[in-house]
């Protein structure tokens, strides 16, 4: 997928925001390529919703000054191939939104691309893990074998709210009981972000 951006475009570079307004420029952009993506599927991206977009200029603005967010682009020259917005910790990165250009030839893999820049150069910067976060997709499959189970628990108030809730999300768990996800056995598979 590098080759390809390359020959057709120029050299895949990443850049990191330097300032805040830059990073809320990259916030604004990454969100309509993801909203883009999600309208395609025929389902609204997150950032359709004007209170969940404001709450995430709140955080990058409130985490800026301590170094805690990033927010970066991957492009070939002028062409933008993706946006990632993480929450860094210690050697970690959490990478926690994207947003990914839409390309009619399958065989460019934006996604997979953004984030393989993203951990060579978080590598070089001297982090030591990227963690893609919760769910199991494709591409995450394609980057890594590695994975954590996670575990949801929810403690309810002894009430009678509390008690109907609980009813409801048991009721719920038996119509349409969710299976959990094995991991991969190979990551040759080509995924698609």
């Amino acid at each position: 997928s590098r080759r390809m951006y390359e020959q057709a475009f120029g050299a895949v570079e990443i850049e990191f925001a330097r300032t805040c307004d830059e990073a809320l420029a990259f916030l604004e952009q990454l969100g309509a390529l993801h909203n883009a993506i999600w309208r395609s599927r025929g389902d609204a991206g997150s950032f359709e919703n004007e209170d969940f977009a404001t709450f995430h200029q709140l955080v990058v603005k409130r985490l800026w000054e301590s170094h805690a967010v990033d927010l970066l682009r991957v492009r070939a020259k002028e062409k933008v191939i993706g946006y990632l917005f993480s929450f860094k910790r210690g050697a970690k990165v959490f990478c926690y939104q994207s947003g990914f250009a839409q390309e009619a030839d399958k065989n460019l893999k934006p996604g997979l691309l953004t984030h393989a820049s993203a951990i060579a150069e978080y590598g070089r910067m001297g982090f030591k893990e990227y963690d893609l976060l919760a769910g199991d997709s494709r591409y995450k499959r394609s980057l890594t074998k590695n994975y954590r189970t996670l575990l949801w628990s929810a403690v309810y108030r002894s009430s009678l709210y509390g008690s109907a809730l609980w009813m409801a999300r048991r009721l719920k768990a038996r119509v349409r009981p969710s299976a959990p996800v094995e991991p991969a056995e190979s990551s040759a598979e080509a995924g698609d972000a």
